[in-house]
């Protein structure tokens, strides 16, 4: 689903199994460092605070890691209501919103967001959702999301929109 790839190896029975999982976000080299794969034109993410919202562990981690290593500062939330507390006193820049979570979801999440920070409310919002027909599509747009991302999504096309987001934010004319 990330793209990667999973490999088993063995010399026959009771002499082991070698088990090789490869994903896309970091490549590993024997005595090097992990470095990121294929980086994204990305420029203005870095040191953007960006709001994380998935209520699954693991998806939240890799979309946390995803925008660490593009020099962000993730701010993850399994929930509405961990969302909203981890916004209070901080300005985010950016929040990508897993839509279908138990209790509340996406779209109540972005109407409490815009409710709380009002002028505050970052212009770069993105629905990551596993829902990806154009109706799903319409329905985040109308409910306030800037973007419609599809699961799974590639680091680096969630990576560039928000950094073009980011970007259409910044070369506005302000009043």
């Amino acid at each position: 689903m990330h793209g990667g790839t999973v490999s088993v190896e063995s010399d026959g029975p009771g002499r082991g199994a070698t088990l090789r999982v490869t994903l896309p976000v970091r490549e590993h080299r024997r005595g090097a460092t992990a470095e990121p794969l294929d980086r994204p034109r990305v420029t203005s993410l870095s040191g953007a605070t960006v709001l994380i919202v998935d209520d699954d562990p693991d998806t939240l981690e890799l979309l946390s890691s995803t925008v660490r290593l593009a020099g962000a500062i993730p701010l993850p939330a399994s929930s509405v209501l961990e969302a909203l507390r981890a916004v209070e006193g901080t300005t985010i820049d950016a929040m990508v919103s897993d839509i279908a979570m138990p209790g509340q979801d996406g779209y109540t999440l972005i109407i409490l967001m815009q409710d709380r920070l009002g002028a505050r409310m970052p212009a770069a919002t993105v629905a990551l959702t596993a829902y990806a027909s154009a109706a799903d599509r319409t329905r985040a747009l109308d409910a306030g999301f800037r973007e419609h991302l599809t699961k799974p999504v590639n680091p680096n096309v969630l990576l560039q929109t928000l950094d073009d987001l980011l970007a259409a934010e910044a070369a506005r004319p302000r009043a």
